[in-house]
């Protein structure tokens, strides 16, 4: 008999006191988050990661099951996510929960700025505080795409996008800490001007950032991966 494969039993399980911990919810809030936590295992279970440029695309099932039970969540991942994540050479990004409280561009913006961390934390470590703000606003997919919107003048640019964009930087700062600055005002930008700013994190808040590139340049080493 063959042993079972390593992926298929592979699974995440949180408690409802570290969720709850995790999001910031007082014993009040206990109530609301319990059957917002009913909703969100359905959407987990449908969530898929899709990586993609100009010359194709990557999608990947997350999970195949879920279940939220007597103060439990739990999540099975599909075996081909969790081989990714059981890899010596994965690039499994790190995510804290407590980003989940943000809510619509702030989320997304959250979601971006951690992906920028997380894949220069290997890299380029210098780029880990800056991120581009035109391929920043291709990750936000509450907003116009700019590009649509190049052909318009620059005031439905900053009211459809910019001005949202600068409430979100807000809320970002509120909730989480995480400070982001652009590099020039937002107010007066035009669509060709876009490219040639950048979102420079000044601050990372409750993101424990020097700790989040110690170990990812550990791995490198590790696997005997050059860093150049």
């Amino acid at each position: 008999m063959t042993q079972p494969d390593r992926t298929s039993y592979f699974r995440i399980q949180l408690t409802f006191k570290e969720i709850s911990e995790a999001l910031g919810y007082s014993r009040s809030q206990a109530t609301a988050l319990r059957k917002q936590l009913r909703t969100l295992t359905v959407t987990l279970v449908r969530c898929t990661f899709v990586n993609s440029n100009k010359d194709g695309i990557d999608a990947v099932n997350l999970f195949a099951a879920g279940n939220y039970s007597k103060g439990k969540l739990t999540m099975w991942l599909t075996p081909n996510m969790a081989e990714r994540l059981l890899s010596e050479k994965s690039s499994t990004e790190y995510f804290p929960l407590s980003l989940l409280k943000l809510k619509g561009t702030a989320y997304y913006l959250a979601l971006k700025i951690m992906h920028n961390a997380n894949i220069n934390a290997r890299w380029r470590a210098d780029r880990v505080d800056r991120l581009g703000l035109e391929d920043t606003l291709k990750a936000l997919p509450t907003l116009p795409d700019p590009v649509k919107l190049s052909k318009g003048n620059s005031r439905s640019l900053y009211l459809k996008i910019l001005t949202p964009l600068a409430k979100a930087i807000e809320e970002l700062e509120a909730v989480t800490g995480i400070v982001v600055r652009p590099s020039q005002p937002l107010k007066g930008l035009k669509a060709k001007d876009l490219s040639k700013v950048t979102l420079n994190v000044t601050d990372w808040g409750q993101v424990d950032i020097a700790e989040l590139t110690r170990k990812k340049r550990k791995r490198l080493r590790k696997n005997n991966v050059r860093e150049d």
